[in-house]
């Protein structure tokens, strides 16, 4: 047989892309009233099953004979499903920012709560792939259609995460290493699927021939027989026929318990942080990192559920050449992350990322700050300098040749302190001035007030 026949697999193959392609641009075009997906979809899957029979004739005469024979049943399904998918997200989406911002018992709650969240979007996923494979198949109630779409989905457990993985592997296909491939899209998906779902549904949907004895899968009868077979058994044979037929729900059980405990675990000993640090261009020795964490909440009187937190190892430039720039992008984005998200207050800097801090406008006013503690404020005056804050600049029209040269507005502010000479600073062994930094939109800047503070205490 000639590689390019018409019979031969070559063929068959490209044969089969194309129906996909196609199947896939009637899909599309038929989902777009969204309310019409779950027809579009039972449509798609009434012949791509055919498809990988190798039953199917006229694909898109097929396609909208069961578009229109399955209708009222598949929209009626998907209306069902996409709500309870709108609750489950909008649920998750309150408990995991209750959960962020929650500690100790309520943490732990939160954190149930999720994972409990989590288990039901998997029965939900679960059923969402079998549901309209079966609605295109077999003749049901839309109760026992959802119903039985979880029990065979847990039941065939393989086939369900195979039908997953091939739609999240299309799906990153198209996102991330080549975006044409979308003409394939759910075509492509839901062919390959229906290859694993096909033996399935044969067997969900075979009826006996008359005269043929067949045990019903929801029989008592079969229940029973299974149950005396089993006790009958040896323990090996117990152990054998566990992990051929139970090995994948074992498995998720597994997996899904550890997961959960360890969530639950580190959300109780997690600390709730009462101010965020940074060292940016300045190494830190243990001993020093210790008296500014922990040695700190003894100080200000902080309870053992709470913790300071540190950002170690930022190195921040602007230099291009230089060997480390990657690691200074790096450091860079973690830096606009923290601030972003307010989970920066403090930074310990040397001048060249003071200098980059400040004309960035990532500093507040220091003396305004600390005038609020006059006491302090008259102990660390004179060791508060001023640096450069661009206020506009045409930075973006000379990176672009819009602009012959880089003009900027600035202005001097005192955002920053030298605490080179405080207590516990002067004898780590710096070989540079060492400045302290408040960010601008930090949250807990009588926090950081107290830290600074506590820098110029005595150091044993």
């Amino acid at each position: 047989m000639s590689f390019f026949s018409y019979e031969s697999k070559f063929s068959q193959l490209l044969i089969k892309l194309s129906y996909s392609c196609w199947l896939n641009v009637l899909w599309f075009a038929c989902s777009l009233p969204v309310f019409t997906i779950g027809a579009s979809t039972t449509a798609l899957y009434s012949v791509t099953l055919k498809i990988a029979d190798d039953t199917e004739t006229n694909i898109t005469k097929q396609f909208f004979t069961a578009f229109k024979e399955n209708f009222a049943q598949a929209t009626r399904l998907w209306l069902i499903m996409l709500g309870a998918g709108l609750f489950l997200a909008a649920d998750l989406f309150v408990v995991y920012r209750l959960r962020g911002t929650s500690a100790g018992a309520m943490a732990v709650m939160w954190t149930l709560v999720m994972a409990f969240l989590i288990g039901a979007i998997v029965i939900y996923t679960i059923v969402l792939i079998h549901v309209f494979p079966l609605t295109a198949s077999v003749v049901n109630t839309d109760k026992e259609m959802l119903k039985n779409s979880f029990l065979i989905g847990t039941r065939y457990l393989f086939v369900t995460i195979m039908v997953f993985a091939v739609h999240a592997l299309i799906f990153l296909a198209i996102v991330i290493v080549f975006t044409p491939l979308v003409i394939f899209g759910e075509g492509l998906a839901a062919l390959i699927s229906s290859f694993f779902l096909l033996n399935v549904i044969r067997l969900c949907s075979y009826v006996p021939e008359e005269g043929e004895k067949m045990i019903s899968p929801k029989g008592s009868k079969e229940s029973f027989h299974i149950r005396d077979s089993f006790n009958k058994m040896t323990f090996q044979q117990k152990i054998d026929y566990i992990i051929t037929y139970y090995i994948f729900p074992i498995i998720t059980a597994i997996i899904a318990a550890a997961v959960l405990i360890t969530t639950a675990v580190d959300r109780a000993n997690r600390k709730k942080p009462v101010l965020y640090t940074a060292f940016a261009n300045v190494g830190i020795g243990e001993t020093l990192l210790d008296h500014l964490t922990d040695e700190y909440l003894v100080f200000a009187d902080k309870s053992s559920k709470e913790g300071v937190s540190v950002y170690l190892d930022l190195y921040i430039s602007d230099n291009a050449s230089s060997d480390n720039h990657q690691y200074a992008y790096a450091s860079k984005m973690k830096v606009l992350g923290a601030i972003s998200s307010r989970t920066l207050d403090v930074v310990f800097m040397n001048k060249e990322a003071y200098d980059l801090f400040s004309s960035s406008g990532f500093l507040c006013r220091l003396d305004d700050l600390l005038k609020e503690d006059p006491q302090l404020y008259s102990k660390v005056s004179d060791l508060i300098v001023s640096n450069t804050v661009i206020l506009d600049d045409n930075a973006i029209e000379y990176d672009l040749g819009e602009a012959d040269e880089y003009t900027a507005e600035t202005t001097e502010i005192p955002n920053g302190l030298d605490v080179s000479t405080a207590p516990c600073l002067a004898n780590a062994g710096f070989p540079d001035t060492v400045y302290l930094g408040v960010i601008e939109n930090s949250r807990r800047k009588e926090e950081a007030r107290s830290f600074l503070g506590y820098l110029f205490e005595p150091y044993p």
